[in-house]
């Protein structure tokens, strides 16, 4: 399905399937103080991520200045005559979508949609700020240099002033073990026997790291989660990491004492949302050790990474020469839904937000399979490199059967390839629509839903199977010499036989061409 959808269903569809949840107001820490923050293991939820007790951060300037004051009275000779903040930790709340896309521009910036100095008690995937509307855009928090100029069309607010060692030196050290005894935040076992132990003296940092996979239903294992972007913090102190073909990554900043990890479902050119609105992040463990992760099917987290994998493959990986689907302004924002859709599996609503914070691709799939989630994915981002290649306004002319057709293609293309050669599962076979003719529905696709462009490139005749399919004499192509020669100028049937008969290949002849178009021309009905 594509951006011919009649805009007034569009309203009705997504907006009656998102899910409001609302939480208490969270109030800033002020002073310093000593309460033992309990270490709390989150349970994991599909639903909104619940905050508990704001933390006292040991790295706020004053907190930090404190811990300062005790060494110098403890005999310990500083580094540096005092303690100067070299961060700020503040919220931006977006004034509109050109404004959060201008945010989103600077891809160095570690953006969260929740607070940093507040517990996490329940591990959900998705936060949105109660002090906003439901539909509007949410508050992010960031923590950044002193001097960085945020750009136009944001509202910032400062939280507090911060100051993060980035020496690792016994000094910093001691500083730093001082200010998280100072405010109650050694609290895990393995960081506070560090302490019990003497060696808060010692050089004892550490690089966290991640392992991410997700289960597949076709290789029947856990398939490695390339491109995810995994970040560690506590508090203020924050840093990141983008996973790498076996799912692993390392963090890019060391750390003393145990670190919240997480995955936050976006990159540079997309971001994958739980729902219309909620920012989608799987929340992990507090801990000094390594991560991993194995997500398994059936819920929420499993659909938004089988989506991602798809995603990173059209934007970063072999996409086998198409046009990739990218924005020349702003990201892609994908909704994912664990429910069964009220009219469609996947849609993409074009290149741009309809009612501003409104997401380009839906995708609404329960209890699917992993292949056929990773496909309908495929599916939705081959319209919108469609649109982008074409021009929205020469993509609007186009017939139904021409940009389905298309997009079914580059779905039986990309996923094949993706589990044939990406992940090594040999003999995988998407089946495509092959099993579609003329007048009935068949496989659960609709007349639209051809193998127009899927049989210029296989080497099967399904007429072999049966009288009532296309005549598949043709093979030899690939998608990037179609996108290039053919599409480019494919409006409709008529057009696409006089592109293919312009640019023949392998021996084709205009004999073939009018045999594979025949049961085309005995469509009654034309589809716009």
């Amino acid at each position: 399905m594509n951006t011919k959808i009649i805009q007034q269903t569009f309203t009705l569809i997504l907006f009656g399937s998102i899910v409001l949840f609302g939480c208490k107001k969270n109030e800033v820490a002020t002073a310093i103080s000593g309460k033992m923050h309990k270490s709390l293991e989150a349970p994991q939820s599909d639903d909104e991520i619940i905050l508990g007790d704001s933390i006292n951060d040991p790295y706020r300037i004053d907190n930090m200045r404190a811990a300062y004051d005790l060494l110098i009275n403890e005999g310990v000779a500083p580094l540096i005559p005092s303690i100067e903040p070299n961060y700020r930790y503040v919220k931006i709340l977006p004034d509109n979508e050109e404004g959060l896309d201008n945010l989103e521009a600077d891809t160095n910036l570690l953006l969260f949609d929740f607070p940093l100095h507040y517990e996490i008690i329940v591990n959900g995937v998705y936060y949105h700020d109660p002090t906003v509307t439901d539909s509007a855009l949410n508050w992010f928090y960031a923590v950044v240099p002193c001097n960085y100029v945020f750009p136009t069309g944001n509202t910032v607010e400062d939280i507090y002033e911060v100051f993060i060692p980035e020496e690792n030196t016994d000094f910093y050290n001691q500083l730093e073990t001082k200010s998280y005894l100072l405010t109650g935040n050694l609290t895990d076992e393995g960081d506070y026997s560090e302490i019990s132990a003497g060696q808060q003296q010692g050089n004892t940092r550490f690089i966290p790291s991640a392992t991410i996979q997700v289960y597949d239903d076709v290789v029947r294992d856990y398939i490695p989660v390339q491109g995810a972007k995994v970040t560690a913090r506590y508090c203020t102190k924050t840093a990141s990491g983008i996973t790498d073909a076996y799912g692993f990554c390392t963090i890019n900043k060391s750390f003393k004492y145990s670190v919240n990890y997480a995955i936050k479902w976006e990159r540079a050119y997309w971001d994958i949302r739980k729902g219309a609105l909620g920012q989608a992040y799987y929340n992990g463990p507090k801990t000094k050790n390594s991560w991993n992760l194995d997500i398994d099917t059936g819920g929420i987290s499993s659909i938004i990474a089988i989506v991602h994998c798809a995603t990173y493959k059209f934007y970063y990986g072999n996409c086998l020469g198409i046009q990739r689907p990218i924005l020349n302004i702003g990201k892609t924002k994908i909704s994912c839904y664990n429910k069964n859709p009220k009219l469609f599996s996947g849609c993409c609503w074009g290149t741009w937000s309809l009612l501003g914070v409104i997401p380009d691709i839906n995708i609404a799939l329960k209890g699917q399979s992993t292949c056929n989630i990773f496909r309908a994915a495929i599916h939705e981002l081959a319209h919108q490199s469609h649109l982008l290649y074409m021009g929205q306004s020469t993509y609007s002319q186009l017939a139904k059967e021409i940009y389905e057709s298309w997009a079914d293609a580059v779905e039986w293309s990309l996923t094949n390839h993706y589990y044939n050669n990406d992940l090594g599962h040999t003999n995988f076979q998407h089946p495509g629509s092959q099993t579609w003719h003329p007048g009935t529905m068949s496989g659960g696709h609709t007349k639209c839903y051809t193998p127009l462009f899927i049989d210029l490139m296989d080497d099967t005749n399904q007429r072999n199977d049966s009288i009532v399919y296309p005549n598949d004499m043709i093979s030899g192509y690939t998608l990037q010499y179609i996108q290039n020669n053919i599409l480019s100028t494919t409006y409709g049937l008529t057009s696409f036989r006089t592109a293919l008969k312009n640019h023949k290949i392998n021996g084709t002849t205009d004999a073939q061409i009018d045999s594979l178009m025949a049961m085309y021309w005995g469509q009654i009905y034309v589809w716009r």
